[in-house]
């Protein structure tokens, strides 16, 4: 290791020069001079490819384009995953008070450290290390995140792509709360205006009775959550042994398809605030006295709100992003967990109805890449009448999942899968509830025989309050909403 790289993480970093003290340089990598600037980096992969994780130009002046389209007005954050050769870093470092580097390929550093100087960037107190564990570099950007709440905008989240390409397998899942981080910011930009005018269009919806009043509702008796995921089709049968005398809530991707099979959801929950999902409720009006309830929130699309013939309540998911700063107002209404995630809405709504436990059937996390949805969905269900030339279900989902991958980000209806696991384990260590799946296998959650449980029949529908509450008159103008 260069002495001044020493000399700088000795009086700065010392845990990070343990760490590399007692880390072998990476044997896959090297630096090369560029044609117009300093040293750029190369990594051969496991394909025997040699890969440029900068310029072969000049990597200052693309580092510095890098930065100056990374840093909006406002930020004074930036969070980084990839710090190469260290051009990045010093590019960053001259726009904004602070720069998190995730260091999570420590050979790679290691090798840094032994052939370029990079004493300036580990003596300036504006560059911060995460580096160690896996749980240990998750619980450093959590309270990152934590110290940011409500102010997440002041942070820049840059992946450096070619760099992610070397992360050790181990690494992988820090590197995926990163791209959830800066997944969830690229969406709140999107989402912030919809959701202001979806909130003020439902703002008369939301007198009506909160989620609140379900919980505790199902004591002694279990609650199935149906999400859209593939094992749902495999879990049919069992789902018609436990309906009789279990609550059952169901995603609104399925709903329609469940009561096909006659099977209706005591509640239906709808999160989604594009008018793509009144495809979910597309063959409701056939069957317009049907007993569900919908659980909806202050965006959800407000035209499935107003559509919905059914009983109304509503649900407040959580630190939302744009409702965090009424959500002491709201959470009369009933406070839940979401992430984003119409699944995890449900779940956190069943855990919260206190029940013998919760079985989930379709809530997966874990699809296969051509599987992401159950038969029963809208999305396949709508498709496949569509496309009345093919009867082959594999061929009509591999259509839809074709035209999926053909939309940006934020049009497409396929879900993050990778993204919502973490918020469900979060969920689960915050309820005493059992957990139990007739899918895939989930990080705690049982599978398995189901506990006997001695429940009467169901008394179908769910008496709940026909009248909520009023709410302050001002939640418009705290939200910076025009009337």
């Amino acid at each position: 290791m260069r002495p001044g790289n020493t000399e700088a993480l000795r009086r700065n970093h010392p845990e990070l020069l343990a760490l590399l003290e007692q880390t072998a340089p990476l044997t896959t990598a090297h630096l090369e001079p560029s044609r117009r600037g300093p040293e750029t980096l190369v990594w051969t992969d496991t394909g025997g490819r040699r890969r440029f994780l900068h310029s072969q130009v000049d990597p200052v002046e693309e580092a510095r384009k890098l930065a100056a389209a990374a840093i909006a007005p406002g930020m004074t954050r930036a969070l980084v995953v990839g710090h190469g050769a260290g051009h990045e870093l010093r590019a960053l470092a001259a726009r904004v008070g602070e720069v998190w580097v995730l260091a999570a390929n420590a050979p790679l550093l290691r090798l840094l450290c032994d052939q370029t100087d990079l004493s300036d960037i580990f003596s300036n107190p504006a560059v911060r290390w995460i580096f160690g564990r896996p749980s240990n570099m998750a619980r450093q950007m959590a309270e990152l995140m934590k110290d940011l709440s409500g102010r997440e905008g002041e942070i820049a989240v840059v992946i450096h792509p070619p760099f992610v390409e070397t992360v050790p397998e181990e690494f992988s899942s820090v590197v995926d709360v990163v791209r959830k981080i800066q997944s969830g910011r690229e969406t709140e930009e999107e989402l912030r205006p919809v959701a202001a005018g979806n909130f003020r269009r439902n703002l008369p919806a939301l007198a009506a009775p909160g989620v609140s009043s379900l919980f505790g509702l199902a004591r002694g008796r279990p609650v199935v959550v149906a999400g859209a995921g593939p094992s749902l089709d495999d879990a049919i049968e069992p789902l018609r042994g436990l309906y009789s005398f279990a609550y059952l809530i169901a995603v609104d991707t399925v709903a329609e398809g469940l009561a096909e099979m006659d099977m209706p959801a005591d509640l239906i929950v709808s999160l989604d605030p594009r008018p793509d999902s009144m495809i979910h409720f597309h063959s409701r009006a056939d069957r317009p006295s049907r007993p569900e309830i919908l659980v909806f929130t202050p965006i959800t699309y407000p035209d499935i709100v107003r559509a919905f013939e059914g009983r109304r309540m509503v649900a407040i998911p959580r630190r939302h992003f744009f409702l965090h700063p009424i959500e002491a107002d709201l959470s009369c209404k009933g406070l839940l967990r979401s992430g984003g995630s119409v699944s995890i809405l449900a779940a956190s709504l069943a855990a919260a109805m206190t029940p013998a436990y919760v079985c989930l059937a379709g809530v997966d996390f874990q699809a296969r890449p051509r599987h992401l949805y159950s038969r029963l969905s809208s999305y396949l269900r709508r498709a496949r009448a569509e496309l009345s030339r093919v009867s082959s279900f594999e061929n009509v989902e591999h259509d839809f999942l074709s035209k999926e991958l053909r939309k940006t980000p934020t049009q497409s209806t396929a879900p993050r899968l990778e993204h919502y696991a973490s918020d469900f384990r979060l969920m689960l260590r915050e309820t005493p509830v059992p957990f139990y799946t007739l899918g895939p296998s989930l990080e705690g959650v049982r599978r398995g025989a189901l506990p006997c449980v001695a429940a009467p029949r169901m008394d179908r529908p769910i008496r709940v309050p026909e009248e909520g509450g009023p709410l302050p008159s001002t939640l418009m103008q705290r939200l910076g909403i025009s009337p």
